[in-house]
């Protein structure tokens, strides 16, 4: 009896446990616990480190192996296949390695297998590679001690869409920002733009460091705002003409200065377009001048050498007024704001450049900012 007691004690054992076995995961949105915590490529502390992460980082954990959770690239993340195995967004071979830079040297995070359907753009780092979003195959891995339970996978999303809306208000804010303090201290009327920065702070004070940039931008409007007035009132209690001051503290700071007194007509053209790039850099970059965005433009510089030709066709939104040439063949457009491109043209020139858009032309679009 007892030995019969044992065996349906074992085989009940052994059907429960196979039965937490067959339970399927369940998906759900961790909190990173630490700073500088690591995402690596496999399950090992000999894996490639990916990046890292700092607390309270949202990831979404959809399994575990090897005492790891198993996660989803974040938002935001790339990953590269190279070009000769692509046409027409179909993948032409088997087993084709998906990269984590346009390289072969980097590591391999996932493979496509023949006929696949990719959604991709031509890299802007390499023109050899497609720069796509990460296939569904593809994850990363982060120790189990460093992640805590945020919620349920839903929550990685809800939290992504606030993040994209903060970025789109504080990023009207702030153009709005530049174009009031531009303004006299009669025509100023401050009102709406304090309660866009306030309503900013209120909704995203967990989103990111979004609240506190727009206590910067709320601060700068106040000051400035404050500043005009107290010249305006002097100046009427004087009797004298009121003369409205600009206060460059802040103004500089919003409005980019030109690079060159010495720009060609071409050049100029695209000023415009830098303008822009600069405003919206300087959102997520307060205090800072035209100056220091083109500095961490050249520290992310790429290094790109070809002929260079003149590209001279009347099309709207094309991305360069030059086309850089290897071998014959078209590799880029390029333009610049600080390099008069045209006394390059006929020559074979290294480049310092960093990525524009390149309005889907067929070729990527760089802003040269130096000749090597």
């Amino acid at each position: 009896m007892r030995i019969l007691l044992c065996v349906f004690l074992t085989c009940f054992t052994f059907s429960v446990n196979a039965k937490e076995a067959k339970k399927p995961f369940k998906t759900f949105t961790g909190k990173i616990l630490g700073n500088k915590v690591r995402v690596r490529t496999g399950p090992g502390l000999d894996s490639h480190i990916v990046k890292q992460m700092n607390k309270s980082d949202l990831l979404l954990v959809v399994g575990e192996e090897n005492g790891f959770w198993k996660v989803q690239p974040d938002y935001g993340t790339k990953a590269y296949v190279y070009r000769t195995y692509i046409l027409d967004n179909t993948v032409e071979a088997n087993r084709v390695n998906v990269r984590l830079q346009p390289n072969t040297e980097a590591p391999i995070v996932a493979q496509l297998g023949m006929g696949e359907k990719i959604d991709g753009k031509i890299s802007p780092k390499h023109s050899k590679w497609y720069e796509i979003d990460p296939p569904n195959s593809m994850c990363f891995y982060i120790s189990k001690e460093y992640v805590g339970f945020a919620g349920g996978p839903d929550f990685l999303a809800s939290q992504e869409k606030k993040r994209v809306d903060a970025e789109h208000d504080l990023k009207t804010a702030f153009l709005q920002l530049r174009k009031e303090i531009k303004l006299p201290f009669h025509k100023m009327s401050p009102e709406k733009l304090i309660s866009q920065f306030e309503a900013i702070i209120q909704d995203y004070s967990e989103v990111e460091n979004f609240a506190e940039q727009a206590k910067d931008g709320l601060s700068i409007l106040r000051d400035n705002y404050t500043k005009k007035k107290i010249n305006y009132l002097e100046k009427k209690a004087d009797g004298t003409h009121v003369q409205e001051i600009v206060f460059p503290k802040y103004s500089d700071h919003l409005a980019p200065q030109k690079v060159s007194s010495k720009l060609s007509p071409k050049m100029r053209l695209w000023e415009e377009v830098e303008e822009e790039l600069y405003l919206s850099w300087l959102t997520f970059n307060t205090n800072k001048k035209i100056k220091d965005f083109y500095a961490e433009q050249k520290v992310n510089a790429n290094h790109i050498a070809g002929t260079v030709e003149s590209y001279d066709p009347m099309l709207k939104n094309k991305p360069g007024d030059f086309m850089l040439r290897c071998d014959g063949n078209p590799v880029c457009y390029l333009y610049s704001t600080h390099i008069n491109l045209k006394e390059h043209v006929g020559k074979k020139v290294k480049f310092l450049v960093s990525p524009r858009p390149n309005n889907n032309f067929a070729f990527p679009a760089y802003y040269v900012i130096g000749v090597e």
